[in-house]
């Protein structure tokens, strides 16, 4: 059987949960993260029981300095079933701060700080982090290759369209479903043992500038304020999963999936908060919008989407 046959008879979507796990953020800055670590711990616990009611398992990708602020509580995490990989603005990192993201480093800075981060993960939780999502979707033409001598896995580095300079984050014409990451462009495919799972986005609509100053494709993750000019509009959800789907059936990846990111400053039980009730509406139209347009969603986190995809690129072969 040909890969073209393989990929239309197969009407999976594998959807992955996503979270970046992010220190509390210092007292006066303007940075991301929970006001504490324990408001952040909570975060962590009510977003996994939500998704956890419509039968999804989360991947958390962790800031390393919580390894060992919350060593038992992620032990705990993963041993439930939950996907755990690492985190790392360069920006935050205690170990060695960065005036500058992932993507503003060189090919040996950046093997310097990951080794770091690395080590620091494995040495409080037993376990060498294999999955990788640098802060603000942050990189360039070196990280694949340096996480690939690192030994990780895969991961998700980029979110398709987005362009963010303040940040060194230009993934414009990337690349918007797995593939193998590429040692010299990260913007295409390429043979890398290397797994790489973008950040699911809908581009149907062109490009919007953020009120952050970055341009973007409107994406999944509950929470996020969008502004036309100082009105904040409402994300359709429904809308966003129905054109991620039209794009699925249209240009048939040979591994569906759908990627949705958060971060652990947001409340999730309380329907009164925003991002609450985004992310409950998201959950309910899952299964329907997709089974619309002839899919069928599956929960995966992320390590189990990266087997899935090497299984497929073999029987490819």
């Amino acid at each position: 059987m040909s890969t073209r046959q393989l990929k239309q008879i197969d009407n999976k979507v594998l959807i992955i949960f996503t979270m970046d796990v992010e220190l509390a953020r210092e007292k006066g800055k303007k940075m991301s993260g929970p006001v504490s670590d324990k408001a952040g711990r909570r975060s962590v616990e009510n977003y996994l029981t939500v998704i956890g009611k419509y039968g999804y398992t989360p991947t958390f990708f962790v800031h390393p300095e919580l390894t060992e602020i919350q060593r038992d509580f992620f032990l705990n995490l993963r041993d439930k079933g939950a996907g755990l990989g690492l985190h790392l603005h360069p920006t935050k990192f205690t170990r060695k701060k960065c005036s500058v993201e992932m993507g503003g480093l060189s090919e040996k800075q950046q093997r310097e700080i990951l080794g770091l981060a690395v080590d620091m993960f494995e040495q409080n939780l037993g376990i060498k982090p294999q999955l990788f999502r640098p802060g603000a979707f942050s990189a360039n033409d070196y990280t694949y290759k340096v996480l690939n001598e690192l030994g990780f896995r895969g991961g998700s580095i980029s979110i398709p369209g987005r362009i963010w300079a303040e940040r060194f984050c230009i993934w414009s014409g990337a690349y918007p479903y797995p593939h193998l990451a590429n040692s010299n462009m990260r913007q295409v495919p390429g043979n890398l043992p290397f797994v790489e799972i973008p950040l699911t986005v809908d581009f149907s609509r062109p490009l919007r500038l953020n009120h952050q100053g970055y341009h973007h494709y409107f994406d999944l993750r509950p929470g996020e304020k969008i502004y036309a000019g100082n009105t904040i509009i409402q994300k359709d959800f429904q809308l966003i999963l129905e054109n991620i789907a039209k794009q699925l059936v249209k240009n048939d990846p040979m591994l569906k999936t759908i990627v949705i990111d958060t971060h652990n400053d947001l409340e999730y039980l309380d329907r009164e908060t925003e991002s609450a009730r985004h992310l409950h509406i998201l959950l309910e139209h899952i299964d329907p919008v997709l089974k619309k347009y002839g899919l069928e969603p599956l929960d995966a986190t992320m390590d189990k989407a990266i087997e899935r995809f090497l299984e497929k690129d073999n029987e490819g072969e």
